[in-house]
């Protein structure tokens, strides 16, 4: 009789819904696809050391040319359209970089010691003019009084044959 008693009781529970029904939600609008961003031409080629973010010869796409001239080494960065400006923007940071090193010894005062030493625009004990060129700058680094323009140029070479980033064209004169 138990079980039969249980069976009525189960079977009339199951007729009834013992969960209270929440209202429907409206359907929400379907989220517009986020538009697809081109690549930055501005961004390094790599992660490399923060000090290289300055760095005009570490923008992807950008075409370095290097000489020796007269007493001082030359660089050409060439890019187009956006990269222009980021290259001529960078080429003047050196500048002020490297002025900023010979004047007060260390540039900015924090812990990273002031130093590009990755870069193969030399900064120390260097002078570095920046010339805007129409798709580009052109920096010409030449060592302070009493310095000497051969291990200048041996420095930038050394630092040309350790130069990793990818995405930069770089012809040696």
């Amino acid at each position: 009789m138990r079980v039969a008693v249980l069976l009525v009781v189960l079977l009339a529970c199951k007729g009834e819904d013992n969960t209270k029904a929440e209202p429907a939600k409206p359907a929400e609008p379907p989220k517009p696809a986020d538009p697809v961003k081109p690549a930055d031409p501005v961004k390094p080629a790599d992660d490399m050391d923060e000090k290289m973010r300055h760095c005009p010869l570490t923008l992807s796409g950008a075409t370095v040319t290097i000489a020796d001239v007269g007493d001082a080494v030359q660089f050409e960065i060439r890019g187009k359209d956006a990269l222009v400006i980021e290259i001529q923007k960078r080429a003047k940071h050196v500048v002020e970089f490297a002025a900023g090193r010979s004047q007060a010894g260390m540039h900015g005062g924090g812990s990273g010691g002031g130093r590009m030493r990755n870069c193969p625009v030399i900064t120390n004990g260097v002078v570095i003019r920046a010339d805007d060129l129409a798709d580009g700058a052109k920096l010409t680094v030449t060592p302070m009084s009493g310095g000497s323009v051969d291990e200048l140029r041996r420095e930038t070479r050394a630092r040309l044959d350790k130069f990793a980033f990818a995405g930069v064209t770089i012809e040696r004169r």
